[in-house]
């Protein structure tokens, strides 16, 4: 509706110039010029109604996108985290996101202004035939030069998306690591890597404005053109007797109203592109399925407050040689045991088969007899707490704490912040357990976050509870108080404990060790020697 009076406006025109100037008629002049006006005010109208209602399908579906994409992420398993990097989804989230949900406003104002150039088109070919041949003529040829762009724009946009990608990378990268940055002296290094992922960018820009720099001349220059030959064919015409003035200033008008919406589709068509090509990006995440297939007939967990692991046979790499070659454990209900061994020799890996953030190549892992891919991953999840990375999310002590139960009351809070040893630590912080932790747990020390996320792990109470080296950032004064209130707040539930230290051993009644994926050793605590 909004392009309907443009559409109309020539016609119009042309009856003001052929009623009024040529016949002299004022009252002719100023009836046609009123309903010029109307028109402009009945456009004017729609098109404030239409901007209003972009602007709200714009943010419900930016929105929409962006949660369907963070529940696909969250849904996807560590096998597809290990490949796509963390900054890579959130420049999907933001900026493809945003050229996706434009494209909506972007494809209506296309087709809008394609019915606009098809309307003006027949209006002009029943106005003159001869006129209308002349005007399709230079509007196929801008649509055969816009043919031809579109899959080299979406080709280009793609990757210049791929390119910005890989600097938000490196930046992230540089500023998540920049106490190691600093602390190595490796600045300069890093100024080289975003330097170097910036050129990429800066390249690929290069040559996506060349070719719209390369197509954007065609759209200002053809409809000159046609304007040109319009008045020359219409202008004899006139001078024939078979064309009146009025329609030609009408054919005219219609070339020049024409202009404008050529010039804006052959813009939309990159915008498009580039859309599209972020789509693509956010097709990859959005299409992507879990690694771990879930049960089709989930066997449920036994009650109680532990549960037995087991491992037998497993085999496990990340793509290339073993992680864990022919690992055979067993770690009954309520039984402490502990994994020790050089790096690298798979005491990580082995938790995390545990608690299925991967499924093992080979062999067998069993939590409370049943295999863990016969189990429903969230009850998985709610009966095996894994405590590794000291990862903390913005907001109060008391919300890191509850982040895997929001509904914990303070008591429990509080609870799990002894058995972590961080109750004392917290009580001395202004505001104490409603002090903001920061971005990242910024503002608190790596011994003081690694002992909140300790706590965030002890709070639901889990059957097994898996600790990656959760003592490694502490002093030994303060890992021994940690030890001794662990030990008494997780009796009861089976615990296997990763851990590089010897000293941390003193939560466990068992140790067993591993050396380049098999277990080597394998006794109670005492009789075992550190690794």
């Amino acid at each position: 509706m909004w392009q309907a009076g443009a559409a109309v406006a020539p016609l119009v025109l042309g009856r003001a110039v052929d009623e009024g100037v040529v016949a002299g008629d004022l009252r002719a002049l100023l009836l046609w010029c009123a309903v010029l006006a109307a028109l402009g005010a009945v456009e004017a109208l729609a098109a404030l109604v239409r901007h209003r209602h972009a602007a709200g399908s714009f943010a419900e579906s930016s929105a929409a996108l962006r949660q369907r994409l963070l529940q696909r992420a969250l849904a996807l398993d560590a096998t597809f985290h290990d490949r796509v990097p963390a900054a890579s989804l959130l420049a999907r989230a933001t900026s493809d996101v945003e050229r996706v949900g434009r494209l909506l406003d972007c494809v209506a104002h296309t087709v809008a202004y394609a019915v606009s150039l098809v309307g003006a088109a027949v209006l002009l070919a029943v106005l003159d035939l001869r006129l209308a041949v002349v005007v399709t003529g230079g509007l196929a040829c801008l649509t055969a030069l816009m043919a031809w762009a579109a899959p080299r724009q979406r080709a280009r946009a793609a990757a210049l998306q791929e390119a910005v990608d890989g600097v938000t990378v490196s930046i992230d990268e540089t500023v998540t690591g920049l106490e190691v940055v600093q602390g190595v002296g490796a600045e300069r290094a890093r100024e080289r890597a975003v330097a170097r992922e910036s050129a990429r960018v800066r390249e690929r820009g290069l040559r996506v404005h060349r070719l719209n720099a390369g197509v954007e001349p065609f759209l200002d220059a053809v409809p000159l053109l046609v304007l040109a030959a319009t008045v020359l064919v219409g202008g004899r015409l006139v001078l024939a007797g078979d064309l009146s003035v009025g329609e030609l200033v009408a054919a005219a008008s219609y070339v020049l109203l024409l202009a404008t919406p050529t010039r804006v589709l052959g813009e939309r068509v990159a915008t498009v592109q580039q859309a599209l090509a972020s789509a693509q990006r956010l097709e990859q995440v959005l299409a992507a399925r879990p690694v771990l297939d879930p049960p089709q007939h989930p066997r449920p967990l036994p009650a109680g407050r532990a549960l037995p692991v087991e491992l037998a046979a497993v085999r496990f790499g990340y793509g290339g040689a073993p992680v864990l070659d022919g690992v055979d454990l067993c770690v009954g209900a309520g039984e402490r045991v502990g994994v020790i061994g050089p790096p690298g020799s798979g005491k990580s890996t082995l938790l995390r088969l545990l608690a299925r953030q991967y499924d093992a190549s080979g062999g067998r892992v069993r939590v409370g007899g049943a295999d863990v891919r016969e189990v429903d991953l969230a009850e998985l999840r709610s009966r095996v707490a894994l405590v590794a990375e000291p990862v903390l999310f913005a907001g109060t002590v008391a919300d890191a704490v509850r982040f895997a139960d929001p509904g914990a009351d303070d008591a429990r809070v509080r609870a799990a912040a002894r058995a972590a040893g961080a109750d004392g630590f917290v009580a001395a912080l202004s505001g104490g357990y409603d002090a903001e932790v920061g971005e990242r747990g910024g503002r608190l020390s790596g011994g003081q976050r690694q002992r909140v996320a300790l706590a965030r792990g002890v709070l639901p109470g889990a059957s097994v509870l898996l600790l990656d080296d959760v003592t490694s950032a502490l002093d030994p004064a303060t890992e021994d108080a940690v030890l001794t209130s662990l030990r008494e707040a997780t009796r009861g539930a089976t615990l296997v404990l990763a851990t590089s230290r010897p000293s941390a051993l003193r939560l466990v009644d068992r140790v067993v060790v591993l050396e380049r994926g098999r277990l080597v050793a394998d006794g109670p605590r005492e009789p075992v020697p550190a690794a």
